[in-house]
């Protein structure tokens, strides 16, 4: 059975520990929980260095927003630093800036993007992206495939930068389809019409997609953890003028 540490313990995290504790032995580190051994939960780094070597090490850590206006991976860089002893091969599941996994410059890390999500568009999705040296990506692939069945889909990438593109891609294309339906939300209040109606026949159209296009007449914005964050750092990494128009136009609905 695969020895496992997965760091962090917030949204995203607890959304990955049904999934973890089901292919090995399962610790948690999070210094902002307390100790809970009914878990095998830990506060403390150095009692879980304890347990020895572990095959993965999950990081599901924050990368906020920085002040240069980049998302902010000292954390994972931290976490790297502090688990590479310990770990056989490690995971990343954070978001991190296009370029950052590479500048770690170690041999043993998998960056695997997280989609999962913590809205009402969270998904169990049944594909998995994996971005590495191949001997590694397939150490993670067999992980998965001991809970999962032959019509779950893996990407290999040995290039990083890939995967985190991917993920950044998603996040940013989601955020714009909001501010988008919710224009069309308002150009249906001008002309009379059920926003709704609209909707369920545009959704007749396979390549639409379903998820975030309901509108909601108190929120008509995206107010999202993740999107708040990692929208304004792509823009700022790559100064993509339509993304910070995106992000103007759903500032100004947001409620001041």
């Amino acid at each position: 059975m695969s020895k496992i540490l997965l760091c962090g313990y917030g949204a995203i995290g607890k959304r990955m520990h049904e999934d973890y504790s089901k292919m090995g032995d399962l610790y948690i580190y999070d210094p902002n929980y307390g100790y809970n051994p009914d878990m095998k939960l830990y506060s403390n780094f150095d009692i879980v260095k304890t347990f020895g070597k572990f095959d993965f090490v999950i990081l599901c850590v924050p990368t906020p927003l920085g002040e240069n206006g980049l998302l902010d991976c000292s954390i994972v860089s931290d976490m790297v630093n502090k688990t590479k002893n310990i770990a056989d091969t490690i995971i990343i599941r954070s978001t991190v800036n296009v370029g950052f996994t590479e500048t770690l410059g170690i041999d043993n890390i998998v960056f695997c993007p997280e989609f999962y999500g913590t809205t009402q568009h969270q998904t169990n999705n049944d594909f998995l992206i994996l971005a590495g040296k191949k001997e590694y990506t397939h150490k993670v692939a067999q992980l998965y495939y001991k809970i999962k069945n032959g019509n779950f889909k893996i990407n290999y990438y040995e290039d990083f930068k890939i995967a985190e593109m991917i993920k950044l891609t998603s996040n940013n294309f989601l955020a714009m389809k909001v501010v988008f339906f919710n224009n069309i939300a308002e150009h249906c209040k001008e002309t009379g019409i059920d926003y709704d109606d609209v909707r369920q026949g545009l959704l007749l159209d396979d390549r639409i997609g379903a998820s975030h296009t309901i509108v909601y007449d108190d929120k008509p914005y995206y107010d999202s953890h993740c999107f708040n964050k990692d929208c304004p750092s792509f823009a700022n990494q790559f100064n993509d003028e339509l993304i910070k128009k995106s992000i103007e136009i759903n500032n100004l609905r947001l409620p001041h």
